[in-house]
């Protein structure tokens, strides 16, 4: 279990919804490892969450979370949302998509940013990163210039749902 609540010195957090079988998610698990040690010594932490059906697909299980931490050497938690709570939270849509939250000074958490990582998934040194942006001009005190992207990806189902998943 992780909560926010854990980081007590956290300005924001990085909320990537990703997960083990998305061709365009894997393309990423490079570019979030660097995205996390560079921005967590400021006080802004990634989390990566699964919240894909497990019942639904099988390569989605915590052992193979654990496997694809291990290979990747994933510097920031990934964690598993079995009930699909969180990205219902976050009306995540697909994976990759990213959100970042930012603490207001009453100390409540508000959504910054949401959308894509970057818009050049094939070709890292290429294209914006908006994410990085993002969390770049909070850091500065500055008002996000992009606060919402189009993400794209594999589609998040969510149990229960039968008709969106036509």
């Amino acid at each position: 279990m992780v909560s926010l609540s854990d980081y007590k010195n956290a300005k924001g957090f990085i909320i990537v919804f990703t997960c083990n079988k998305c061709p365009m998610a894997k393309l990423y698990s490079e570019r979030l490892n660097l995205m996390s040690l560079k921005f967590r010594t400021q006080g802004v932490y990634l989390l990566a969450v699964n919240s894909m059906d497990t019942v639904a697909y099988k390569e989605e299980s915590f052992k193979l979370m654990q496997k694809k931490v291990l290979k990747e050497k994933t510097t920031f938690p990934y964690l598993q949302d079995k009930k699909q709570v969180v990205a219902k939270q976050f009306k995540a849509i697909n994976t990759p998509q990213a959100f970042v939250i930012w603490k207001n000074k009453s100390g409540k958490w508000i959504q910054k940013y949401e959308g894509v990582i970057d818009n050049s998934a094939l070709e890292p040194k290429k294209g914006n990163n908006y994410l990085e942006k993002a969390v770049e001009e909070l850091l500065q005190k500055k008002p996000v210039s992009n606060p919402i992207t189009e993400s794209v990806g594999c589609r998040i189902f969510y149990r229960g749902v039968f008709d969106k998943m036509r």
